[in-house]
């Protein structure tokens, strides 16, 4: 499946001198700067977080920062080189790997911003949890559908046998009706009962992990006493549950004697 790209390149715009090699470069160029901006991240993120914990490293002068930030920079590409040679004995194709693998991770993060920002119920204790449910359960169905492999009807993409010129391709409606029904609906044909979680898309394994996230961190901010909390609504970008909170439902109260008279000698103290 990852040939079909380079196939479609070299087929229709290898007539022209150089403009394959082009592609070719801007794909490399592309992928060079992704990769080298998250090597320099994740040295710079290990030098502070972890090794900056010892004592023997906070004294260092700006000089061995940079050998030590370059060295481990040298180390985080090996690293990275050696998954690489790994990936490819996996089969498939690598936009799903990856789009698989980021989805796992990336989706307790996004759950706890979609946590802090919307929902004022929610406390320590869920982000927590939330977090951990959330990135277990994309690594799950990560791993899961790698090890089940569910089995999708495709397309045959051969060219053998196909002598189709613009003389005698004629493309007619029942042919599109036809094809569009055989392969309108595509399901895994190995899968049955708790497996079918397996056959979740790739693309929606972001969404789902957050959508785990928030609703177990919701969970437990309530069973926490989250909603007790006092929390600043300048906090919060929009507060989802008081949008449900109409002043029609809410029980007047009206102020006694007592409240008056409290409220006037709190503005007396305040005063003075």
């Amino acid at each position: 499946p990852n040939q079909l790209l380079s196939y479609f390149v070299l087929d229709k715009l290898g007539v022209f001198p150089g403009v394959a090699g082009l592609f070719l470069g801007c794909l490399f160029s592309a992928a060079l700067s992704s990769v080298s901006s998250c090597l320099n991240s994740m040295a710079a993120l290990i030098y502070e977080d972890f090794l900056k914990l010892f004592q023997y490293f906070r004294d260092f002068d700006d000089k061995k920062n940079l050998r030590l930030t370059k060295f481990l920079v040298f180390l985080c590409g090996l690293l990275s080189t050696a998954l690489a040679f790994l990936i490819s004995t996996l089969g498939g194709n690598l936009t799903q790997i990856s789009s698989s693998l980021n989805g796992a991770f990336n989706a307790p993060i996004l759950g706890l911003f979609v946590l802090g920002c919307f929902f004022k119920i929610s406390n320590a204790n869920g982000a927590i949890v939330g977090s951990v449910a959330g990135f277990l359960f994309g690594l799950w169905i990560s791993l899961g559908a790698y090890i089940v492999k569910p089995n999708y009807p495709k397309l045959d993409v051969t060219t053998i046998g196909c002598n189709l010129t613009a003389e005698n391709f004629n493309l007619t409606p029942s042919i599109v009706l036809s094809s569009f029904s055989k392969h309108q609906s595509i399901r895994a044909t190995n899968l049955e009962g708790f497996e079918l979680f397996y056959s979740l898309g790739y693309m929606l394994y972001t969404t789902a992990g957050v959508l785990v996230t928030v609703i177990i961190g919701l969970i437990v901010s309530l069973a926490t006493k989250g909603h007790k909390q006092h929390v600043d609504d300048s906090l919060l970008l929009v507060d989802l549950i008081g949008l449900f909170k109409f002043k029609l439902f809410r029980k007047k109260t009206h102020p006694t004697q007592s409240d008056n008279d409290s409220s006037s000698s709190k503005n007396l103290t305040e005063f003075y």
